[in-house]
């Protein structure tokens, strides 16, 4: 009978590790697809990607940590976007959500649906400052100066200390 329980108790710890397994890859992996996305494999003009540039903007800026996200997240925290026109994309965000900081870069497939995802980053800001109000007060001063950029095909989403430096940074790689 011990044998049994020691069996079935291994069984069940081993079916909890590979249910929590996802086949998602992060947005970071080259060539890989999710929802018909491309990550990080589709070039910018000067042949940098969404991913490297929200990558130096961590590098170069006062950042809690942060952490890039799986294209999931994406879907789950921008309700809007029109998914099948996102070519590719970039999110960080500190994965313990003491931080409002949140970086967010994609590359629509055109210059028209990256003006039309800026209304649903103008309602992710709303939904942010309501969420700081009541959380912590002390991070809402960056969602209240957060911006929101469209350059042609690509539309970014700063929201951290230094929203201005990162801006800086997009406009100089995109």
């Amino acid at each position: 009978m011990k044998k049994l329980t020691a069996i079935l108790l291994a069984v069940i710890c081993l079916s909890t590790l590979t249910a929590c397994k996802t086949d998602n890859p992060p947005v970071s992996d080259t060539n890989a697809t999710t929802s018909g996305i491309t990550e990080s494999s589709s070039p910018i003009e000067n042949n940098i990607s969404v991913s490297a540039i929200t990558a130096e903007i961590i590098e170069k800026g006062e950042f809690p940590e942060m952490m890039e996200q799986f294209i999931d997240t994406i879907e789950g925290l921008y309700f809007g976007i029109d998914i099948d026109n996102v070519v590719e994309a970039s999110l960080y965000m500190n994965p313990a959500s003491i931080f409002s900081d949140e970086i967010i870069i994609i590359k629509m497939s055109s210059s028209a649906k990256a003006n039309e995802t800026k209304a649903v980053f103008e309602e992710r800001v709303q939904g942010r400052i309501k969420h700081w109000e009541k959380y912590l007060p002390s991070q809402l001063y960056k969602v209240e100066e957060a911006i929101i950029k469209v350059k042609g095909e690509y539309i970014a989403l700063f929201i951290c200390d230094d929203s201005d430096g990162a801006l800086k940074i997009f406009e100089e790689n995109v």
